[in-house]
């Protein structure tokens, strides 16, 4: 079975992405609507990942 991402794995990856992406590092201090968004998005892809495992373990235990 696959390991879920921890939220704050997510976070980075987001933030490192965005990071990547524009050339640029995001500040940690003040107003960031950047560092928000990646808050936001990672807290839903980790959602995602629960409620596929909970999926494929609810479709595992069916089939038996």
């Amino acid at each position: 079975m696959a390991n879920i991402p921890t939220l704050n794995a997510l976070y980075t990856a987001i933030v490192s992405d965005v990071e990547s992406k524009y050339s640029a590092t995001l500040p940690t201090f003040g107003k960031n609507f950047l560092r928000a968004l990646a808050q936001v998005q990672a807290g839903k892809l980790y959602l995602y990942y629960l409620l596929s495992a909970k999926h494929r373990k609810i479709s595992l235990l069916t089939r038996q």
